[in-house]
């Protein structure tokens, strides 16, 4: 025999709980979280030169870098996702640009700095 106290519990989960499965989670699911790297090619945008010593920032994961003398930057196991990478140049203006990831295709940047002078 079911005691009034089940026949309550089965009634308050259909009524309240399995509507709203985002409320009230019973287990937990783990995430997997695909990782990309992104490659960057840093350039004067008038002369097509590459560009050195250039500041490479991506701020919402706290991850920098440097391009080397062939403008080149790794960034490496980056969260597949949207970010704004900055790059800043002494002589050439600040550039922010939005960057989408993704751990299925080659993740390349090809950014054009503007002179400043």
């Amino acid at each position: 025999m079911i005691g009034t106290s089940a026949i309550l519990q089965e009634e308050y989960f259909d009524h309240f709980i399995k509507p709203f499965p985002h409320l009230f989670r019973e287990e937990t699911k783990e995430e997997v979280l695909d990782f990309a790297d992104i490659e960057l090619l840093v350039t004067d945008s008038e002369t097509g030169r590459p560009i050195s010593k250039a500041m490479i920032s991506v701020d919402t994961i706290g991850r920098t870098a440097v391009s080397d003398i062939h403008g080149k930057v790794l960034i490496n196991d980056v969260v597949s996702g949207g970010f704004i990478v900055d790059v800043i140049v002494f002589g050439y203006t600040a550039n922010s640009t939005l960057v989408h990831v993704s751990a299925k295709e080659l993740n390349t940047l090809n950014v054009r700095m503007v002179r400043n002078c």
